[in-house]
């Protein structure tokens, strides 16, 4: 069934107004995401709880699919989508999302990211989206990281974030202690310290600490790792932003997967 809603004292429309705030999100267990890609990604596997869609596009099969399922759709304005809506790139939909957590897969390889304490929303999607991308199993996110589920950071993700299995810890001694029991080995990423991180195992059972943008990784981080790694680099620039030094790491584990495999294949023959 499809409202139409036409006045921003709407309590639908005060409800996902007030989830850009993460004491809302937290309490309503629930976030906001849009988009027609990642909308139609999670339609299927997802809940849902309200669609919002600007009324011209009120036939448009992402729309249809949810009515099918009888998910509430909201149709508005442009002019009050606008209002409710903090980016351009919304395409005219979002939809209240409630958090789910995903289970870890049962794959051979499991690696794992650490993220500890990282402040900037785009660099913490750029993590998650690259970890998809690069088979990375699980993510383990540390209290003191910016909200995964803010609009900023969701949108960085473009649709990893219902894909990769992510775990939240209070602190980095819980977060490294857990991918031990999984029988991880850890390596902290920190700038002109430790190997050059294409000279270490990376592809297996393995978990790679990505610090703070200022501060880097954390003493207790460092102390609980087995190994220190580095991203060597010509030129007068100190280090890389965070999002990108963490996904040119967990590329290159990618490519040493493929190489062992590659490797074993061999050997079979």
């Amino acid at each position: 069934m499809i409202k139409e809603i036409s006045s921003i004292d709407n309590p639908l429309i005060k409800k996902i107004v007030k989830l850009e705030q993460k004491k809302y999100r937290d309490r309503e267990n629930a976030f906001v995401c849009s988009g027609f890609n990642v909308i139609n990604e999670i339609i299927e596997k997802h809940d849902i709880e309200c669609l919002f869609v600007r009324e011209d596009l009120k036939q448009h099969e992402a729309v249809r699919a949810c009515v099918k399922r009888e998910v509430d759709v909201a149709a508005v304005s442009g002019d009050l989508f606008k209002k409710i809506s903090d980016t351009e790139t919304a395409q005219g939909i979002m939809a209240i999302v409630k958090k789910t957590s995903i289970p870890i897969k049962n794959i051979e390889r499991s690696s794992y990211v650490i993220i500890e304490c990282i402040q900037d929303p785009g660099n913490l999607g750029t993590i998650i989206r690259s970890a998809d991308a690069a088979g990375i199993s699980q993510v383990v996110i540390v209290k003191g990281t910016v909200d995964i589920y803010s609009p900023k950071a969701v949108r960085a993700c473009a649709g990893s974030l219902f894909r990769v299995s992510i775990k939240f810890t209070d602190n980095i001694t819980e977060a490294t202690d857990y991918v031990k029991k999984m029988g991880a080995y850890i390596f902290a990423a920190k700038p002109d310290v430790g190997e050059a991180y294409y000279n270490c195992p990376i592809a297996r059972n393995v978990a790679i600490i990505i610090g703070n943008e200022g501060s880097g990784v954390s003493e207790k981080a460092e102390h609980a790792s087995d190994g220190i790694i580095n991203i060597p680099m010509t030129g007068n620039i100190e280090s890389l932003n965070a999002g990108v030094a963490a996904s040119i790491i967990m590329f290159e584990g990618m490519r040493q997967e493929a190489a062992f495999i590659e490797n074993r294949q061999k050997m079979n023959k």
